[in-house]
């Protein structure tokens, strides 16, 4: 087997250093390896939230190693064990998860499939249930050989990774496979430029690729390099080789034999197994473009030493990774390190020697489970003395938060900070934007106040820091602040500034600068306060006559300021100038009418006169009520009287009031009488007494104007008149013709109107009106009479024609309505059938009665002279003996008379066919006869014992009367025939 052991894993004399303190953190093993098959690479995490990894050993087909799945609570299953052969062996690199599900790794040995040229390892992809399928076998030639590092998925789809052997040079290629397997060597690594890419390749945000060699590089102490997918080869950042100490001696690390982590920032992170400042490898950034940095020196102390794997970006920004030895506990250590290069010891790994604990030797990058803990391995120890799988758990890092108040106002401006950060955290850090930092306060509940003196909008961050990780709260321009501003300018100017009382002044506010209050005084001991803004207006009326002097004083932060303007108001009594409305000014008395007095000026007394010789005296000029009680149209005026004289304001015929005015109406106002109709009141104005007349001698008088019933019994066009009278007068209305009565309409219908007799007819009666009596006449003599308009029925014995007649009355008249031959009545209608109505006789008829109508008697003719006379209607039968045609009829007689139905030649008896003649000739016999019918078929038999007939002949009668057949086969001429009708 062609393992390759890293360099460093032989410098095993770290673990004599002197060793420090680590941070202790919760680790656990989760499964314990056996000695043999060790796992050789980091977990790869499965979509199914499973763990997939090889050991380099072990397994069911010889010990070549495993592909094996594992749960998070440590439940491991080997799904696939190599042979060496076909599928290669010793599978030291961590899995790849491909697009497709599927997982693809590298076996650095085996593959031959029994030849030694293909002994060189293999590519393989594996499903997730076992399945595994060789997609390429390595020669050891050009295409390399002994690929010890993980695949990369790259961004067309395809993987890339490295060989440790082969290529044009003989120390490994880069190369590219497809997933069916299609290989393309990129490139080949050489002793002059770099050696053992036993690392991954990594992908970069530019699209290209990036790895380290644990050797070779102008230095000869590693490299780190890029490639693009084309093969394009560009060697970034060479280790320096120290000749006087060696690798141990390169200040920024030597041997960089794991795969590089792209890091947030863009750059990438690695690790070198030896050199540094400290001799036990390094923690390094570099750039795309090669500029490196170390971040980190391990002194092969506490910290540990030689970090051979990868690192792993975690969830909170922070790079976690191991060290192969020291620590502490001598075995290795897992740290975390900030992209600025400070590293804690997470945990240390101890050797235990009675084989119950941790294993030793965390050689493997770590893996980030679904359950936020990280997943790691190690080689050798444990309880299963092969290394094992341990889980490491973090505490939750904390988050930062906070408040301030205030976060604006003026300079010099105090602020508190409340840290309202959650989670465990051992240092603060607090930036208030202006230069200022506080540190090294601990507490989430602490408060931190900051006075900020200089105008300006700040950004303040609170960084804090725990065993779980960093957290960092900022926000941008959270404290505007700003400088204290000038004392203000008060001003003002009003419109108007002279003029009558009520005099009303707008007060526009033209004070300059910031302020906040401002106060009003007016000069006649009104005040307005607390009112804000320079451009604000006031209004104010001044009632009284004076001169008055307006003051305005505004302050604000800068200070306060007062305007005045002396006797800038002047306001004089008004002359007094009369004016009223009214309402309502016209309407039916009596009528009150509101006045109300608009007039202007200042005046002491107010006169009014309304026009029916009342008066009204006040002072106040308020509103008045006068009621007019007659119709008639009234002057108003208003006489107003003040300090500077008096004015009257007449207005001619304001109010016209109005008398009563008569309406009605009423429902239904036609119909059939005796007709009740309701008469609505719809008088107008103001009335005491209703005087109604209905046009047939008949009146009715109220004094409400409520709403009257009058019926009207006889049939006739009525006019209808109301009076109203009040104290405005009286009004009539009269309607001529208004309501029309009419007598009753006679009408009916029956059912049926035709039919065979007796025929029974049922009447019903639809005449309109009110009737109180019906008296039917049925045209055959007979007569109803009904006093309750129900329906009536009536048998018509005989047939013919009938004119019906219905007269109705009732307390409005009479009506009759005749309907000539409105009932038609049928006799009887003889008819039959028979059959068969024709045949040999003698020949049995069955006569059926088809006759229509009622009858009580039918008499049957044969013409045979022979007849059947019955009552029931039913089928006769009849034979007819003789040949013949027969004239067949039948008459019924009933209430209504009789009917004959006669049919000529209806039956039709024909003689019986029979032998004429027959003739022999030459052996055939020819045989006629008489009395057949065309189209009907006849057997001939024969026999010579007129015992046993034999038939010799079927034929068809050409014609009715006569037929014959001949060519009869006859051996024997002697003998008798027989005919056989149909």
């Amino acid at each position: 087997m062609k393992t390759k052991r890293k360099l460093l894993q032989l410098c095993l004399l770290a673990a004599l250093l002197p060793v420090g303190m680590a941070h202790t953190q919760s680790v656990t093993p989760v499964y314990a390896f056996t000695k043999g098959p060790a796992p050789m690479a980091a977990l790869t995490l499965g979509p199914d939230g499973n763990f997939y990894g090889t050991t380099i050993g072990g397994g069911s087909s010889g010990g070549y190693g495993t592909v094996f799945q594992m749960t998070t609570n440590g439940i491991l299953t080997t799904i696939y064990s190599f042979n060496y052969w076909g599928d290669g062996a010793n599978p030291a690199a961590t899995l790849t998860l491909g697009p497709d599900g599927n997982f693809y790794g590298t076996t650095q040995n085996g593959g031959n499939d029994y030849e030694a040229a293909f002994d060189y390892g293999t590519v393989f992809q594996v499903t997730p249930t076992g399945t595994l399928t060789t997609l390429y076998r390595f020669t050891g030639g050009n295409d390399g050989g002994v690929p010890e590092a993980a695949l990369t998925l790259g961004p067309d789809g395809n993987f890339y990774g490295t060989t440790d052997q082969g290529g044009s040079f003989s120390y490994g290629t880069v190369f590219k496979i497809t997933t069916t397997g299609t290989l393309t060597t990129l490139g080949s690594f050489s002793a002059y430029t770099e050696q053992f890419p036993n690392a991954a390749l990594t992908l970069g945000p530019d699209g290209n690729f990036y790895g380290a060699t644990a050797g070779g590089g102008s230095g000869g102490s590693g490299s780190v390099y890029q490639v693009t997918t084309n093969g394009t080869w560009t060697t970034l950042y060479s280790f320096p080789y120290d000749p006087n100490y060696g690798v141990l001696g390169n200040p920024d690390g030597a041997l960089p034999g794991a795969a590089l982590t792209l890091g947030p920032d863009g750059n990438f992170y690695g690790t070198t197994s030896s050199g540094g400042s400290g001799s036990g490898g390094t923690v390094f950034r570099v750039t795309t473009n090669g500029t490196l940095t170390t971040l980190y020196s391990f002194t092969d102390g506490n910290d540990g030493g030689n970090p051979d794997a990868a690192l792993t970006l975690g969830p909170d920004g922070n790079f976690y990774g191991t060290t192969s030895n020291d620590g502490s506990g001598g075995g290795g250590t897992v740290f975390q390190i900030t992209t600025n290069g400070t590293l804690t010891t997470l945990y240390s790994f101890a050797f235990d020697y009675n084989g119950t604990g941790i294993g030793v030797g965390p050689s493997f990058s770590l893996t980030l489970g679904p359950d936020g803990n990280f997943y790691g391995m190690t080689e050798r120890g444990g309880s299963g003395g092969g290394g094992d799988v341990y889980r490491l758990s973090l505490p939750a890092a904390p988050v930062a938060g906070f408040a301030g108040t205030p976060t604006s106002g003026y300079a010099p401006l105090p602020v508190v900070f409340t840290d309202s950060s959650s989670g465990s955290f051992t240092t603060e850090v607090w930036s208030f934007g202006d230069g200022t930092f506080i540190t090294n306060r601990t507490g989430a509940s602490a408060n931190e106040n900051h006075i900020y003196t200089a105008a300006g909008s700040y950004t303040v961050s609170l960084t804090v820091t725990g065993p779980g990780g960093v957290s960092t709260a900022a926000q941008n321009s959270y404290v505007a602040v700003s400088t204290l501003p000038a004392a203000p300018v008060a001003g003002f100017v009003g419109t108007p500034t002279s003029g009558h009382a009520p005099l009303p002044v707008v007060f526009t506010d033209s004070s300059s600068g910031s302020f906040t209050n401002e106060v009003w005084s007016f000069g006649d001991r009104s005040f307005v306060t607390n009112r804000a803004g320079a451009s604000a207006n006031e209004n104010h009326t001044y009632t009284a006559a004076g001169r008055y002097t307006v003051t305005l004083t505004v302050a604000g932060l800068g200070g306060a300021s007062t305007y005045a303007q002396t006797n800038y108001v002047t306001v004089t009594n008004a002359p007094a100038v009369a004016g009223f409305t009214g309402g309502p000014t016209n309407g039916y008395g009596p009528l009150m009418v509101i006045f109300t007095n608009i007039s202007t000026g200042t005046f002491t007394n107010s006169l009014w006169s309304f026009g029916d010789k009342q008066y009204v005296t006040n002072s106040t000029g308020g509103a008045v009520t006068h009621t007019f009680a007659a119709a008639g149209k009234y002057t108003v005026s208003l006489e107003v009287i003040g300090p500077s004289g008096s004015s009257t304001n007449t207005k001619p015929s304001y109010v016209t009031v109005l008398g009563p005015v008569a309406g009605f109406t009423g429902g239904p106002t036609n119909g059939y009488g005796p007709l009740t109709v309701a008469f609505t009141n719809t008088s107008l104005g103001t009335f005491t007494n209703s005087l109604w007349s209905f046009g047939d001698k008949q009146y009715a008088t109220n004094s409400t104007g409520g709403a009257v019933t009058h019926t009207f019994a006889a049939a006739g066009k009525y006019t209808v008149s109301l009076k109203v009278s009040g104290p405005s007068g009286s009004s009539t209305n009269t309607k001529p013709s208004y309501v029309v009565v009419s007598g009753p309409v006679a009408g009916f219908t029956g059912t049926p109107t035709n039919g065979y007799g007796p025929l029974t007819v049922i009447f019903t009666n639809t005449s309109l009106g009110t009737f109180t009596n019906s008296l039917w006449s049925f045209g055959d003599k007979q007569y109803a009479t009904n006093s309750t308009g129900g329906a009536v029925t009536h048998t018509f014995a005989a047939a013919g024609k009938y004119t019906v007649s219905l007269e109705v009355t009732g307390p409005s008249g009479s009506s009759t309505n005749t309907k000539p031959s409105y009932l038609t009545v049928l006799g009887p209608v003889a008819g039959f059938t028979g059959g068969p109505t024709n045949g040999y006789g003698p020949l049995t008829v069955i006569f059926t009665n088809t006759s229509l109508g009622t009858f009580t008697n039918s008499l049957w003719s044969f013409g045979d002279k022979q007849y059947v006379t019955n009552s029931t209607s039913g089928a006769v039968t009849h034979t007819f003996a003789a040949a013949g045609k027969y004239t067949v009829s039948l008459k019924v007689s009933g209430p209504e008379g009789t009917s004959t139905n006669s049919k000529a030649g209806y039956i039709v008896v024909l003689p019986a066919p029979r032998l004429a003649h027959s003739k022999l000739s030459a052996g055939r016999m020819g045989i006629g006869g008489t009395n057949g019918l065309a189209g009907q078929s006849y057997r001939i038999l024969w026999s010579t014992n007129l015992v046993d007939w034999f038939p010799v002949y079927t034929n068809a009668f050409l014609e009715d009367g006569s037929y014959s057949c001949t060519n009869l086969m006859a051996t024997n001429h002697l003998g008798f025939f027989r005919l056989i009708a149909p």
